[in-house]
């Protein structure tokens, strides 16, 4: 048994992890070539099952693994990804075309689904990896019920409904549009952290929230922190 040794977050999600790799893609890679040719059809069939249930769970590792998030509906997702490469092939597409449609329309199904709890702005994506960046883009819970409200009067060649996502890079993160921190002010109601702390999606992360973060400095100054000021605030 070989052990390898990694000191860096490249390589523990390199593909590649050493020469053995190497081998074993390889003839994964001359199986496959003669599959076709050497296999019946129901032995194809099984085997392409395997691959489908192969890719859900390399995708279920990337999420839960290396993220550290918990996918809730991931099913969903493989199923509009395999109905939208099956229609496009039905319609005479080639591979090559509906492969990677059905991969581009997936993502921006993902890209639309609404949050499922009420708030001004949706939660930090969290994660165990402080190596790991994660960009998001969500739909707040009343513009996703909107935009569904919207849909259901669509008409059979046309929705008549247009998204447009965008990015306001001039409002700090847990702030409104007037650069003021927000309270966190959950539904339902939580006694002892509702309107006493500030909002958990505040970047970077502040004493005063409802729970410690293992990112807080020694300091209570901006920029680091705004506790000593809401003291101020307050007449402390």
């Amino acid at each position: 048994m070989r052990f390898i040794f990694k000191t860096d977050y490249n390589q523990d999600i390199r593909l590649l992890k050493h020469s053995g790799y190497w081998w074993s893609y390889g003839a994964l890679a001359v199986i496959l070539a003669i599959a076709p040719f050497a296999m019946t059809n129901y032995l194809l069939s099984q085997m392409m099952f395997v691959f489908i249930f192969a890719i859900v769970g390399v995708s279920l590792t990337v999420l839960t693994g290396f993220t550290g998030q918990v996918s809730l509906g991931h099913a969903a997702f493989l199923a509009i990804g395999a109905y939208t490469a099956g229609f496009l092939q039905s319609k005479g597409i080639p591979f090559v075309l509906y492969f990677p449609s059905a991969a581009i329309i997936t993502g921006a199904v993902g890209m639309l689904v609404a949050d499922n709890v009420a708030s001004l702005l949706p939660p930090n994506v969290g994660g165990v990896n402080p190596a790991a960046t994660i960009v998001s883009a969500s739909v707040r819970q009343v513009d996703g019920n909107f935009i569904k409200e919207q849909l259901k009067r669509r008409a059979r060649t046309s929705t008549g409904v247009f998204v447009t996502l965008g990015l306001t890079g001039t409002q700090y993160a847990g702030a409104d549009v007037l650069g003021r921190i927000r309270l966190f002010a959950p539904n339902p109601f939580q006694g002892g952290s509702s309107v006493s702390h500030f909002d958990v999606t505040a970047f970077r992360h502040q004493l005063m929230e409802p729970a410690i973060n293992g990112d807080l400095t020694q300091s209570v100054l901006p920029p680091q922190d705004l506790t000593f000021r809401l003291f101020q605030d307050i007449g402390w």
